[in-house]
């Protein structure tokens, strides 16, 4: 049990969050209700297989919501693509090969066991509660059948927490469960309700229950038994207030991702809310025109009558009758001047307004141009990536760093990775994660043009003075440049291939220059003798002279 808190101070301590959260609650129903129907049960509750929200007039917001999530599963943990690499944080370890086949090989692991479990499913469905939510949460959990086992959960079921630096560290999870299904995950220690409504007939009435994860203030490190894991796990039922099972995590087994972060509260708005008064009012204007569109084609009609009946009807096919004036009066049609103002044009710039807010042009230009390099990408979605480059660094830091770290560990606990080698035994904490996706090496590839355009200035600069070229490690540069692009280390020399290459020129050098001096050296000997000779020879034609 946690310190200082009892279970009544728990379920309490829920309570108080709960009813702090309502206007987040409210907002996000407006925000489902019009961007994501099939979820929009926060404050409502819909019985599965009712009919969705039948008052949409136009679904831009509903396929831009579902563009933005294909886009980012596909360009940032695409299943067909490696979109991670693992690193260490010295460098100089890398050059050590069996650390860098470790490295390779657990990287291989976690990729390929990613995409064997069920990950892809639920990270899409991730994808898409960040869209409009502005915040998801995909736990993971370990299995004895699959390893690990992944599932997104809807955000009415999730409450969280931050500690002093901002990162989530507790969540309170309420759901439902049958008395079947709690029975079927706890047994006897299901408690006298469940087992009441087992012995009632009453085995699929949903009963509520409550999971709490939170840091473990007091354990003793050198047990391993869950209830001495860095994270304590119960789940209570809080009518009761009964502990149905007390475990624990060695790692926090909820990621959870934000979209645009505000600093007054735990929760981030979300695309869908940044335009919500535009598609309101696209809804609105798709109403009006619909309605106009009906009016034309089915205008209503006046009849001759003793009078007009009350009340009076405007609508599409409407008839209404009227005081019979003359003997040859006959059905007219009711002029309504069902022109309106709300043009195309105008519809249209709502329209593009939400696809921007939802980078759609961004992605739907990717899917267009899939050849596209890294550089290309960075040249024409420049001022975009501005926009979504903290949106990528949140969802990198929140959400993929937490999952692939804790399935690491799992998959290195249960010795499904190779073991790491001598020189990392005591380091194996010191590995990082560097994101190769599409994405994110656009966002690097900004780098790589900074670089490209210092050494076209250096160029430039060394037409007028050659020595500044001497200002500038190229060998690092081609680390740099590599390490942005990601480049394979089958393609790139290492370091002590160099140093031979190099030693075995600088000798051929050394030889060329050697023979270059014997060659200069024989030819001034040969000069210096023809010279002698015609020394010789003038001092014979003088000596005749002066006969």
């Amino acid at each position: 049990m946690p310190k200082n808190l009892s279970i009544d101070a728990l379920v309490k301590r829920f309570d108080t969050i709960k009813s702090n959260r309502i206007t987040w609650d409210n907002h996000w129903q407006d925000c489902s209700d019009y961007a994501l129907p099939q979820k929009a049960i926060v404050t409502k509750i819909r019985t599965p297989g009712t009919k969705l929200k039948t008052d949409i007039y136009d679904s831009t917001a509903i396929q831009a919501v579902q563009v933005l999530a294909a886009g980012l599963h596909s360009y940032l943990t695409n299943p067909t693509s490696r979109w991670f690499a693992l690193g260490m944080k010295n460098k100089k370890l890398l050059k050590n090969k069996k650390i860098k086949d470790w490295l390779k090989d657990s990287e291989d692991g976690i990729f390929d066991f990613l995409n064997q479990s069920n990950f892809n499913q639920q990270i899409h469905e991730c994808y898409i509660d960040f869209s409009v939510f502005g915040t998801s949460a995909l736990y993971s959990e370990s299995d004895i059948e699959n390893g690990i086992v992944f599932h997104t959960r809807h955000m009415s079921e999730i409450y969280f927490l931050v500690n002093d630096k901002g990162k989530v560290d507790t969540v309170y999870r309420l759901f439902t469960f049958t008395a079947r299904q709690a029975y079927q995950k706890w047994g006897d220690n299901a408690g006298k309700t469940i087992m009441d409504k087992l012995e009632g007939k009453q085995i699929e009435e949903p009963i509520l229950f409550l999971h709490v994860v939170l840091p473990r203030e007091e354990r003793n490190i050198r047990k391993k038994d869950a209830k001495n894991m860095p994270f304590a796990s119960l789940y209570i039922e809080p009518k009761t207030k009964k502990v149905l099972s007390e475990g624990g995590y060695e790692e926090f087994p909820f990621a959870i991702p934000r979209f645009y972060k505000v600093s007054d509260s735990e929760y981030a708005y979300s695309p869908v809310s940044m335009c919500l008064a535009d598609i309101k009012m696209l809804n609105q204007m798709s109403k009006t025109t619909i309605k106009t569109a009906q009016k034309d084609e089915d205008p209503p009609l006046v009849l001759p009558h003793d009078g007009y009946l009350l009340p009076f009807k405007t609508h599409a096919g409407a008839v209404n009758y009227k005081l019979q004036g003359k003997p040859d009066d006959k059905i007219e049609i009711l002029n309504v001047n069902t022109k309106s103002n709300l043009s195309l044009e105008m519809q249209n710039q709502r329209r593009e307004s939400i696809k921007r807010t939802f980078f759609v042009d961004l992605f739907l230009m990717l899917a267009d141009n899939p050849k596209m390099t890294a550089t290309e990408v960075i040249e024409r979605v420049n001022e975009k990536m501005l926009i979504l480059g903290p949106v990528l660094g949140r969802l990198m830091h929140e959400l993929l760093d937490p999952i692939i770290t804790r399935t690491f560990n799992i998959l290195m606990r249960d010795g499904k990775l190779p073991p790491p080698p001598d020189e990392l035994l005591e380091q194996t904490s010191d590995y990082q994660i560097e994101y190769i996706s599409p994405l994110a090496k656009a966002q690097r590839a900004s780098e790589a043009r900074s670089i490209t355009d210092l050494l076209l200035a250096i160029r430039e600069m060394y037409e007028i003075e050659p020595l500044v070229k001497d200002g500038i490690n190229y060998d690092e540069v081609r680390s740099e440049l590599a390490d942005i692009f990601n480049t394979s280390s089958k393609i790139l020399r290492s370091d002590d291939e160099i140093k031979v290459i190099r030693e075995e020129r600088a000798k051929q050098l050394e030889i060329q220059q050697a023979l270059e001096q014997a060659n200069l050296g024989g030819e001034a000997m040969t000069k210096v003798g023809e010279g002698v000779e015609a020394l010789k020879g003038g001092k014979g034609e003088a000596a005749k002279a002066t006969r």
